[in-house]
């Protein structure tokens, strides 16, 4: 969100953490390990390095006592690079490339989930 009308480069930076103080045992989170309720991600962002051009990066890890979250899957570290670019009078373009491991291995698995996507878009404005 920008409060302000200013014109050029811009640096974005944020910081979230939340801890969740009734996390699960071990064996009902399905790891061997202690059960973490910490989550954080960090997002830095420049924006209009080039006229309507946006590039951003989020790190974050959720420990496995985290449930709260739609966004963040619990016991996982995520890294995500976007990048947006807005012309004038022609559709948004957004890119992002996301990789995604668990911290600690499952117990009923043979390795840790390691996860790499990403997507493509172009968004009209009607």
């Amino acid at each position: 969100m920008e409060f302000c009308d200013q014109k050029g480069t811009r640096l974005r930076a944020g910081l979230e953490m939340a801890y969740a103080p009734n996390v699960p045992t071990p064996e009902g989170a399905g790891v061997d390990e202690k059960v973490s309720g910490l989550a954080w991600d960090v997002v830095a962002s420049l924006m209009d390095f080039r006229p309507g051009h946006n590039i951003g990066i989020n790190y974050a890890r959720t420990g496995t006592g985290w449930f709260l979250s739609p966004q963040f899957r619990p016991n996982e570290e995520l890294f995500e690079i976007r990048y947006q670019w807005r012309p004038e009078n022609i559709p948004l373009f957004e890119w992002r490339v996301r990789w995604r491991e668990d911290l600690i291995q499952p117990v009923d698995t043979i390795r840790k989930r390691d996860v790499f996507d990403m997507y493509l878009r172009l968004t009209w404005e009607l």
